[in-house]
């Protein structure tokens, strides 16, 4: 297996926050950005390691080549997600979380995987869901400021998210 040049590896997919309001932050993001039609979820399970899930809600939009996606952590174990919220009550909090990089194989997961571990980058969260999607991020704020996540699906669950997440 080959290292790849860099951890910027796949195809750019996302760009993610984190709220402790999701009502809110939809309304911050029609107002200001033009935003104003999301898929949404409520109360998602998400395998973030071995045994471990964390709940949220879950918004979903297009705008021009590129997801958006919003995240409101709503427990379990989600500290990869709450832990830029805290101490945030009293006001809406909307903070820049990580962008995603879809890779086109498991093995190409697993070869970013790699290295994204030879590299020094400590794996926060990985895991799979029903649909078939394997996924892991990637601890960056130390050198560029955020998460990254990696993600593989299948292109017939591609297929019926590119369906689902509409345009603005």
């Amino acid at each position: 297996m080959t290292e790849p040049h860099h951890l910027f590896e796949g195809t750019f997919r996302q760009t993610a926050w984190v709220t402790n309001d999701m009502d809110a932050a939809l309304e911050i993001f029609a107002r200001d950005y033009g935003v104003v039609n999301w898929f949404q979820r409520s109360d998602v399970d998400l395998q973030t390691g071995p045994g471990a899930f964390a709940r949220f809600n879950l918004a979903l939009a297009r705008r021009g080549n590129s997801e958006l996606e919003i995240i409101q952590p709503l427990g379990g174990a989600d500290d990869v997600y709450s832990r830029p919220l805290k101490n945030e009550r009293d006001r809406v909090k909307i903070c820049f979380h990580h962008i995603c990089y879809m890779v086109r194989t498991a093995e190409a997961l697993e070869h970013v995987r790699l290295a994204a571990t030879l590299r020094g980058r400590a794996i926060v969260l990985s895991g799979s869901s029903q649909s078939g999607a394997q996924y892991f991020y990637t601890d960056d704020r130390s050198t560029i400021g955020h998460y990254l996540e990696y993600i593989y699906c299948s292109p017939a669950y591609c297929e019926r998210l590119e369906a689902i997440v509409p345009a603005n």
